[in-house]
């Protein structure tokens, strides 16, 4: 019964992993695309490729260990989520990203206990 619980995790591990990198490699193909406007298309092609370097990235990430690799790439994905932020604040209308900002915050907790107790029955 332990192997057959083992199986069962390891496949529902691995049936989520492939979910969560398909819909991803296709809104980062999106996202390309319009990035880009246009010159990255939207094919299977290019999610394939961007899997591959995904896949590179991770694996890299992995074999140089806990210390080197995955603590860099946490650190660098981190460095660079924040600096995406500061560019859109500073580039776009920054009193639309504050007020939305304030917004969507108090959005959040007025309907967090009404959405976190609904049912669909």
């Amino acid at each position: 019964m332990g192997e057959f619980i083992d199986t069962l995790s390891i496949i529902a591990t691995l049936f989520g992993v492939c979910t969560s990198l398909g819909l991803g490699v296709m809104q980062l193909n999106a996202g390309l695309n319009t990035v880009t406007q246009g010159a990255v298309d939207i094919t299977i092609a290019n999610q394939t490729w961007i899997i591959i370097v995904i896949s590179i990235i991770a694996t890299i990430s992995v074999l140089t260990g806990l210390k080197n690799g995955i603590r860099r790439l946490a650190e660098f994905t981190f460095l660079l989520g924040n600096f995406i932020l500061l560019f859109v604040f500073f580039t776009d209308d920054w009193k639309f990203c504050l007020n939305s900002m304030v917004e969507v915050t108090f959005y959040y907790f007025q309907y967090l206990i009404e959405l976190g107790g609904l049912t669909d029955g």
